[in-house]
């Protein structure tokens, strides 16, 4: 009996420990900052020109090569998100970590979308799983500076301001705290991020949203 009120005790510090280590932190300007990570393989993926996807890639190809079988469109999905209908969102950005050996500067032109839907599902590896998803009204367009992979540790990429694409998702009369996130990477060029089959959660995107 003494064993079984032991490993309760045990069970309900260590829930405690992850509710506070996922909870939001409040910021010196007022705003409460929430991270997200990719957790599993099926929640990024690419897809090529012929609509293919791939769930267990190790890297993440943000922008399309000419000549090239790279990604056309690349999604990402953070499941959880502990935003209530009509929250008003203040900032957000994707975080990634940089892949390869080679400096990647070469123009790139990208445009980042959310899927419209109030809790959309993971990846699954059928054709044009990704492009088929209803889109945002809004986008953001990033043209990312060049990435130098080997400076991977103290350098960390963030796309622009995302929160046009959070507030039109958590303003949808359907939307539930703890739902997810899909946002959806399209456009030319060459930058190779690190997956999560590539680096883990420790290494894949992250996105945090500031909230008023």
């Amino acid at each position: 009996m003494a064993a079984q009120r032991l490993l309760a005790f045990f069970c309900v510090v260590v829930s405690t420990f992850a509710v506070v280590a996922t909870s939001a932190v409040r910021a010196d300007d007022g705003a409460a900052k929430s991270t997200f990570t990719i957790n599993r393989s099926e929640d990024d993926a690419e897809e090529g020109s012929d609509g293919t996807v791939d769930l267990t890639n190790e890297d993440l190809d943000l922008g399309q090569l000419s000549g090239f079988e790279s990604a056309a469109r690349t999604g990402l999905r953070f499941d959880g998100i502990g935003l209530s209908q009509g929250q008003k969102i203040k900032r957000a950005f994707v975080q990634f970590t940089m892949e390869g050996y080679r400096i990647k500067s070469k123009p790139t032109r990208l445009i980042i979308h959310a899927e419209l839907t109030a809790n959309p599902e993971s990846f699954e590896e059928e054709k044009h799983n990704i492009s088929a998803r209803k889109l945002s009204e809004a986008s953001v367009a990033w043209s990312p500076q060049p990435w130098d992979p080997t400076r991977a540790k103290d350098e960390k990429p963030q796309t622009p301001d995302l929160s046009q694409l959070i507030q039109e998702l958590a303003d949808q009369k359907d939307w539930e705290e703890g739902n997810a996130i899909v946002l959806i990477i399209s456009g030319d060029g060459e930058r190779d991020a690190v997956s999560f089959d590539g680096g883990g959660r420790e290494a894949a995107p992250m996105l945090q949203i500031e909230t008023e």
